[in-house]
């Protein structure tokens, strides 16, 4: 029989487990709920020290605007007038070039006229919103802060969101401006827009009360279930069933708030990198990533489970989301030898609208599952669009690796969840969750994931997703006007005395920026890293370098601390311009504080370069070209070709007739290639329908055409290439078969026409004398078959220090150009012709 002491120990025994886990919770979620304190004050903090760094940044700005112009040039203009002056005018150009510089909307000067204010000028050209001398005076009291400044003499700023009427939307910046007596007499001003910065201001305080809001709902909540769970241990089953259906629901909850401290975390940091700030931002990014990294994957498997995935909405720039992703890739490849290749179609248009969060969720996981398993070799990123009807596209999405690759009984358990292949990679990360969320992103956006692989070799995800594009920008460069940018070459003069350094880790873009300078007749040195960068500077003198940012081993700020560092003046003061695929907002300021003096961004667009080697290259170095030369420089019209704008095909590939030249003779051969393969085609489809893989096969000869020909000036001929490709992709054969003859004739025609407009390659056309060493020669041919490279640049200068015509030069260039792109077999080929041409005319 029990007696009451029995009883109480009978309870102790089961009451110590249940105890020991409400501890635990109790802990976790005062811990979780102290982390959201503790990130939400990180946050006020960050925001604080961001804008206040943005009004000492508008300060400095509208400073020196103040220093632009003095007290007596200002007051040459008087009376409405006066702004039909040449100065006049071209003080307002100045002035936009400044707020160009400077990254600012506006820029302006105003006086005092008795009790009220008068614009004097301003950066603006558009007659209707810009402010001058026929503008109406503000009164004093209208612009509290410009009156501060006139009285003390002192820079003001304006609040952000503390707008004067009729100036709402702007953060403005005021510098006195003294005459020679130290009197004020008149004031520099410089606004921005600080909407977005408001914005972001206050959903930041709401985004960050939300997440303690949440915390708090989620550790009550838990506390809440975890007591049902003691009081009705029977039900252990259902409350699990609850359980999935309200993390589903909470999902957006927690993760969004999380997802743009961190964002907003990372934009600051690149945005705006004050020493003070960068601690606390790193604590923001710390701690919201810890956070984030537990529930995400429960959370994602959750909303999968209660079947709530939602695809947002907004519109996006393509652009960007290619570049932050190939950022954070480029990161984790840093320490792996692995070349990253890319391959955008220039037809995927820039503004779309989707849900930009969750393609770089895709994207991010393809890529960096690509990174995990593959050791050494390569990864390529591809890119191509499909227009569907008049506002979708079809978006496709390839990434390649010379991975591990996945062995074919297991790819049908590739998609499934917490499925993690291959049990002698257990240090690969991962929850086996992120394939299988991506495939239902894509399914979501109407499309899909597929995979192919072969185990040893590699590994082949293609994602296909649809999007609603928001007008006709493409990816292609553009310039003012909607006009591509490759249209205007825009040399006026050339520089044969100035010697200059490019650095960058891959070769192709290394012979991109010396084709687009050789209007120059620059002498150009490349490399290919940081180290020989700093040995090449310090080795010789170079008028100016253009150093890559992002470069593996020794990025490109490293290399320019360490040039910098070198003791002499020369080291100091020579230019040093960056270039850099991450153009956003504040990178100028960034690259200026490390040493930088000027950057260039990548793709390098003709007008921007221009605008560069306008402002670096020395005054005393240049041989300005006459209006005539500059004329004949442009695209030559000589050329006629039907079927090609000559025109368009010259700027479309750099401004030169050399290099069109060369990109026609590349054409050819390329062309000529596929064109048998458009021939197999034919007759496959006359017998039977074809495969997926020929069709797939077709689809990819048709798309470089396509882009190859628009490249040339061959605009119809593309237009066809395209309907071709979008008839095979949507499997239509009735358009296939309807266009497919006549394009492959057209083609083949072109080809024609194209190789009797063009000399022969390799060989000297016959009204001159070609002079060289044919010895030379054949041991050049046998340097380049064997790939060589040392030995094949050592007879090419051996050859280019005999005498020899100009043509022989041409030749020799066009060799020493297929070298550069490490085509061996073209170089060689070239040499074998041209040596069959002088053994033919006994030169």
């Amino acid at each position: 029989m029990r007696g009451p002491g029995f009883g109480k120990w009978g309870m102790t025994k089961r009451i110590p487990a249940p105890d020991l886990t409400l501890m635990v919770f109790l802990s976790s979620a005062l811990l979780v709920v102290f982390l959201a304190l503790y990130t939400r004050a990180l946050v006020d903090f960050a925001m604080t020290a961001m804008e206040d760094n943005i009004r000492k940044r508008m300060l400095f700005v509208s400073g020196n605007a103040a220093r632009l112009v003095s007290a007596e040039e200002l007051d040459r203009f008087r009376v409405s007038s006066d702004m039909k002056l040449p100065e006049y005018e071209a003080l307002r150009r100045k002035l936009a070039a400044f707020a160009d510089d400077a990254g600012v909307l506006y820029v302006y000067y105003v006086r005092t006229e008795g009790d009220k204010y008068q614009f004097i000028i301003d950066n603006d050209f558009n007659e209707e919103t810009s402010v001058g001398l026929n503008t109406e005076p503000i009164a004093r009291e209208e612009s509290p802060e410009l009156a501060d400044v006139v009285r003390d003499g002192v820079p003001r700023c304006t609040e952000i969101g503390n707008y004067t009427e009729g100036w709402d939307g702007l953060l403005t910046a005021y510098s006195p401006i003294f005459d020679d007596a130290g009197r004020v007499v008149a004031a520099a001003g410089a606004d921005i827009e600080d909407t977005v910065i408001f914005n972001v201001r206050y959903r930041t305080a709401v985004i960050s009360r939300i997440h303690v809001l949440v915390t708090a709902i989620i550790a009550i909540g838990g506390f809440f279930s975890f007591l049902r769970y003691r009081r009705k241990a029977a039900l252990a089953q259902e409350n699990n069933r609850a359980k999935s259906r309200f993390l589903a629901r909470m999902s957006h909850e927690i993760r969004s708030p999380m997802n743009a401290i961190i964002g907003m975390s990372e934009l600051a940091a690149r945005e705006y990198g004050h020493p003070e700030c960068r601690g606390y931002i790193a604590e923001i990014r710390r701690a919201g990533t810890n956070l984030l990294s537990i529930i995400n994957d429960i959370l994602d498997f959750s909303k999968i489970e209660a079947d709530s995935l939602q695809i947002a909405s907004a519109p996006y720039e393509m652009s960007q989301v290619l570049n932050d992703v190939l950022n954070i890739i480029q990161i984790r490849l840093a320490e792996k030898p692995i070349e990253l290749i890319t391959d955008f179609d220039a037809d995927i248009p820039a503004a779309m609208t989707g849900d930009e969060a969750r393609i770089r969720q895709i994207l991010l996981n393809l890529l960096s599952n690509a990174v995990k398993y593959t050791k050494e070799g390569f990864i390529k990123f591809s890119a191509l669009s499909l227009r569907m009807s008049t506002d979708t596209v079809k978006l496709t999405f390839i990434v390649e690796d010379s991975g591990i690759g996945i062995k074919e009984e297991d790819l049908p358990k590739l998609f499934g969840e917490f499925v993690r292949l291959g049990a002698d990679h257990m240090s690969i990360e991962g929850t086996g969750l992120g394939l299988a969320i991506a495939r239902s992103l894509c399914r979501q956006m109407g499309g899909d994931i597929s995979v192919s692989s072969v185990y040893g070799k590699g590994s082949l995800f293609t994602a296909v997703i649809n999007q609603r594009r928001i007008d006709g920008r493409t990816l292609g460069v553009l310039g003012k006007n909607g006009c591509p940018a490759l249209y205007t070459n825009g040399v006026k003069f050339t520089a044969p005395g100035v010697r200059i350094l490019v650095v960058d880790d891959i070769e192709t873009n290394l012979a991109v920026a010396a084709g687009l300078m050789s209007p120059y007749k620059f002498q150009i040195d490349t490399c290919l890293g940081g180290n020989e960068a700093i040995l090449l500077a310090r080795e010789n003198r170079f008028d100016f370098i253009l150093m890559d940012h992002m470069m593996p081993e020794m990025d490109g700020m490293e290399a320019t601390a360490a040039i910098r560092a070198t003791p002499g003046e020369y080291f100091k003061t020579v230019p040093i311009i960056a270039l850099t695929a991450n153009a956003v907002s504040g990178m100028r300021e960034m690259f200026l504080e490390n040493g930088f003096n000027d950057f260039l961004s990548k793709p390098i667009e003709i007008p921007k370069l221009n605008e560069l080697l306008d402002r670096w290259v020395p005054e005393e170095k240049r041989v300005w070209l006459t209006e005539a030369a500059c004329t004949e420089a442009r695209p030559s019209t000589g050329l006629k070709i039907d079927g090609v704008d000559a025109e368009r095909g010259i700027a479309m590939t750099g401004g030169t007739w050399e290099g069109y030249a060369k990109v026609l003779g590349l054409y050819c051969e390329d062309a000529a290639e596929r064109l048998v393969c458009l021939r197999e085609f034919e007759g496959k489809i006359d017998d039977s329908p074809p495969d997926d893989s020929a069709l797939a096969l077709f689809i990819t000869q048709v798309h470089a055409l396509k882009s190859a020909s628009a490249s040339i000036g061959a605009a119809e001929l593309s237009r066809v290439a395209a309907a071709l490709e979008d008839a095979a992709a949507r499997g239509d054969m009735t358009v296939i078969s309807e266009k497919l003859e006549g394009f492959r004739e057209a083609l083949s025609g072109l080809l024609d026409r194209v190789r009797r407009a063009l000399p022969s390659e390799g060989a000297a056309p016959p009204d001159g004398e070609a002079v060289a060493d044919r010895s030379a020669l054949r041991r050049l041919k046998e340097a380049l078959e064997a790939w060589d490279v040392g030995a094949a640049d050592s007879i090419l200068g051996e050859l280019r220090e005999m005498p020899s015509d100009q043509k022989t030069r041409d030749v020799l260039s066009g060799i020493a150009d297929r070298l550069l792109l490490s085509d061996f077999k073209t170089a060689a080929d070239m040499t074998g012709k041209f040596l069959e041409f002088l053994e033919r005319t006994g030169r």
